[in-house]
């Protein structure tokens, strides 16, 4: 690893053990990283190390994620992937009655066949 000069108390060592589990469990923020891997600098410290380092990325704004997401949505094929939402009338009282009948186009949005 490189060497990296810290002008707080933290030693070189114990930099290079944050580092090391930074890359080991990237997902951890520093407080996590601090509960489970009982280090003993601050959380403070913890972030220096990670942000001196270069460790960090940076948030994504909300445009970003959509260009992303417009990325992948353009990969599919016009009517690739469809989707549909159901609702169930079971949970509505004035609907309940309807669905308990037999014909099942009681209780549909167009009502039954015929009308």
């Amino acid at each position: 690893m490189d060497l990296i000069i810290f002008r707080h108390k933290t030693s070189q060592e114990e930099a290079n053990k944050i580092i090391e589990y930074r890359l080991l469990a990237s997902c951890y923020g520093a407080k996590r990283r601090k509960y489970f891997f009982d280090l003993q600098p601050s959380i403070g410290a913890l972030r220096r190390i990670i942000k001196a380092k270069g460790l960090t990325a940076r948030r994504k704004r909300k445009h970003q994620k959509k260009n992303d997401l417009r990325l992948v949505k353009a990969k599919y094929l016009s009517l690739e992937k469809i989707q549909m939402d159901i609702k169930y009338l079971t949970d509505i009282p004035p609907y309940w009655e309807q669905t308990q009948r037999k014909d099942p186009m009681a209780h549909s949005p167009r009502g039954p066949p015929g009308k």
